[in-house]
Parts: structure tokens; sequence; C-alpha cells
């Protein structure tokens, strides 16, 4: 049984989730029953990087540790998640957003278009850019 608190199995764009403390990723890797070197490989870090998670070094970001609660069958997918934006899309949005932005002050952007710009980016854990949050302002 995985001994981890509720909240660290939502998706981040449920706005719900809560950061995983060290002990509870070392509960995961011990469900798993993974190394750090096989989860390592299977998130796409160092095994170094892993024993700093468990270790309480750095916090475990969200991508990594979603990774492995599907690696065990934990993680809780919810409507709003299924919406989830791969990480190559992201890039192509905020390259299509700044482009559009360039045009000089485009009439067809609206309130609502520079909300859901900066949503995605906070979801993303990205920066909001000052030419977005000027406009949220507004």
């Amino acid at each position: 049984m995985l001994n981890v608190r509720p909240e660290t199995l939502k998706h981040r764009l449920t706005g719900e989730w809560v950061q995983p403390t060290a002990e509870e990723v070392r509960e995961v890797l011990r469900v798993a029953e993974l190394t750090g070197a096989a989860a390592g490989r299977l998130v796409g870090v160092s095994s170094r990087q892993v024993r700093r998670w468990a270790g309480d070094e750095n916090k475990i970001p969200f991508g990594p540790w979603w990774d492995l609660l599907k690696h065990i069958g934990e993680a809780v997918e919810s409507d709003d998640a299924l919406l989830s934006v791969s990480r190559a899309d992201a890039d192509l949005f905020r390259e299509w957003f700044n482009c559009v932005q360039d045009l000089a002050d485009p009439g067809y952007l609206q309130a609502k278009d520079y909300e859901a710009a900066s949503r995605l980016l906070r979801a993303l854990g990205e920066r909001v850019p000052n030419s977005i949050a000027d406009k949220l302002k507004n």
C-alpha cells in the first residue's frame, strides 16, 4: 500500500497538486521497487538527481513525480488532467503567442486570450512574461 498524501497524487493542472516530500519520494521508489538508477532511467534524469529528491536536497518536479506515479498505477487522472498539453505543444503555443503579440498590439487578442496564455504558462511552471501580465492588469 502506498503511504503518501492524496494531494500528491493529483495532476498539476487540477490546481490541487501538492509537492511531495523526500519521504514520499522514497515511498514511491519503495513501492515501485526501483533503485535510484532505474528510477532515473524511467524519468530521464541521473541517479544522483533521484538521490537528491529522496534525500531532500532538491524538490522533485511534477513531471518526474507524475511519471513515477504512472509507473506504479497511482496517478489520479481527472477530466482537467486529460486536457494536459505536451511540452512541444506548449513551446509551439508560446512561439505562436509571442509572434502574434509582435504584430503591434493585434486587436483580435482579447483579455480571455491573455488569461488563457497566463494559465497555461503557470500550469507548466513557466514564468508569465511581462507582455502578458501587463495586458491582464488593464
